[in-house]
């Protein structure tokens, strides 16, 4: 074999390597399809004149919808329905709220030797809490002491940590002038929590953005938008015919925008107040998008994790089982941290 042939010998073996772990990552993802299904039992009546709406109006929400749906119809009599009347069918999602849960290894769960880990994380990124990411990790325990041997060995300070962090706010700061000086209700601890989120994530995103170059190198420079793409046409809803969007077809949009299965949980927790969500969604998030500024945003932090060095490769000695979650792993949550940081954001 001739020597100047082993670099393009070996660049084909990591594509192979890259093109299998791929496929495994697309087959994991079947997993996080949601399942829509709908009950009627029995109802009786004999006159609709207005709107009878069970739930919400299947023509204006399924369409938004990705999944697989599934009818349950039992005895439904409707009489008669008048010229201006309008009968609409619900619609109940199961299983969204904690597959995502499912997956995490919690510390209240876990092992000591996982507890320890998890303390000394915290300790390193000097965050409160233990990071998604490597709760998912935690699944495979072996892989997360081979994940926290590189990165103890790597990083013996919060120092970088924070100096990332400090530079993903001021990343976000340019932006600040985009919003309208609209007061949104949050409570004060509520404002902690969502600036404890943030720092969690824009820390994270520098172990992970470093593992994903060490485990694959090169992954930047091949795939350099593959994490920052958003529809600003997805922003678009269908109204119904009360000229009312409802939570649920606002948190769609959000989702669908930003390609996203699950928003943050602050998200999820204004969702309870029609007012802020609307708020939040017409006066912060339609503007950022709009403009752009959303997207530079996402360039913008790029920049920031690029490799300006020859990076540190990761011990290749991985099982199979352990490849695939890490990989699937690090592309999940490098794309959800970095959008999360952003609509966290847009809420203070």
């Amino acid at each position: 074999m001739m020597q100047n042939e082993e670099p393009t010998i070996q660049e084909l073996k990591n594509q192979i390597t890259y093109l299998h772990q791929y496929t495994q990552q697309l087959n994991k993802s079947l997993a996080h399809i949601n399942v829509y299904e709908y009950y009627i039992q029995s109802i009786t009546v004999d006159s609709v004149k207005g709107i009878l709406q069970l739930g919400y109006l299947t023509e204006y929400e399924m369409k938004e919808d990705d999944g697989i749906h599934r009818f349950y119809i039992g005895d439904v009599k409707i009489k008669k329905v008048e010229d201006t009347g309008i009968v609409g069918l619900g619609v109940t999602e199961k299983g969204s709220s904690t597959k995502e849960e499912d997956q995490l290894v919690s510390p209240e769960e876990a092992s000591p030797d996982i507890q320890k880990i998890y303390e000394e994380i915290k300790s390193l990124l000097d965050v409160e809490d233990v990071p998604s990411f490597f709760q998912e990790i935690a699944t495979i325990e072996v892989l997360l002491h081979k994940i926290w041997e590189f990165i103890s060995e790597k990083w013996n300070s919060s120092q970088p940590f924070s100096t990332f962090y400090e530079h993903i706010l001021q990343k976000l700061n340019q932006i600040e002038q985009l919003h309208e000086n609209t007061i949104y209700p949050l409570q004060n601890d509520k404002l902690i929590v969502v600036a404890n989120n943030i720092e969690e994530k824009a820390k994270s995103l520098l172990v992970i953005t470093t593992l994903l170059e060490a485990f694959l190198p090169g992954y930047f420079s091949n795939h350099n938008d593959a994490n920052i793409m958003i529809c600003s046409k997805k922003l678009n809803m269908k109204v119904p015919p009360n000229n009312k969007v409802s939570k649920k077809q606002i948190k769609t949009a959000i989702k669908n925008t930003f390609n996203l299965q699950e928003l943050p949980e602050t998200y999820e927790e204004i969702t309870e107040n029609i007012d802020l969500l609307e708020l939040v969604f017409y006066h912060r998030i339609q503007p950022v998008v709009l403009s752009e500024a959303a997207a530079n945003f996402f360039y913008m932090i790029r920049d920031l994790y690029l490799p300006k060095n020859n990076p540190d490769k990761l011990d290749p000695h991985f099982s199979s089982e352990e490849q695939v979650l890490l990989f699937s792993s690090l592309i999940k949550y490098l794309d959800q941290y970095q959008k999360h940081i952003l609509l966290e954001y847009l809420l203070i």
